[in-house]
């Protein structure tokens, strides 16, 4: 038999430690990162200030709040384009846009046709009256927006769920016999 013993040591200097592995680097002050999307909506604000009737200034502000998540912004600036020109069709799409992200359906539904009438394309009206009828459990017209938008196999697979809703029953008791009877 034999028996191997491992002995290991380990040697603990009490001598002077350099200051310089205690030392606190020096590091420059962070810069805050450019945001290309939010500089563009402060251009776009100034000059919407700049030039308060001017339309297209007042749409590029609508159009870039909305790209930011701006959303009460975004419907602030859609609605002073809507003050000016009423049948602004990107204003009108925005303000449509908001409304269902805010789920005011029936806003939406009122707005969307006159964005459509004004000139916005009929697969963008689709997409997003889409939105309103898979809310509204309208199977059928969801299809056809989605056939308008370009998605026939999606389309395909809600026209399925279109008639009588399926219910299922059971019968009004169990049968089973008693064990130990």
């Amino acid at each position: 038999r034999e028996q191997i013993v491992d002995f290991e040591t380990q040697r603990v200097s009490h001598g002077p430690v350099e200051v310089a592995k205690f030392a606190i680097p020096k590091l420059e002050t962070p810069k805050p990162a450019v945001d290309p999307l939010l500089e563009a909506l402060a251009k776009a604000r100034k000059d919407s200030e700049a030039a308060p009737r001017d339309l297209a200034a007042k749409v590029a502000v609508a159009r870039l709040e909305f790209a930011a998540a701006h959303f009460e912004a975004a419907e602030t600036a859609a609605q002073a384009c809507l003050a000016i020109d009423a049948k602004e069709p990107e204003a009108l799409f925005i303000l449509a846009r908001v409304q269902l992200l805010r789920g005011d359906l029936a806003g939406a539904a009122r707005t969307l046709p006159k964005a459509a009438k004004f000139g916005v394309r009929p697969d963008a009206i689709a997409r997003q009256q889409a939105w309103i009828h898979v809310r509204q459990r309208e199977f059928a017209k969801l299809a056809k927006d989605l056939d308008t938008a370009g998605s026939a196999t999606t389309a395909g697979r809600y026209r399925s769920f279109v008639g009588k809703p399926l219910v299922a029953t059971m019968p009004a008791g169990c049968v089973g016999s008693a064990i130990g009877a």
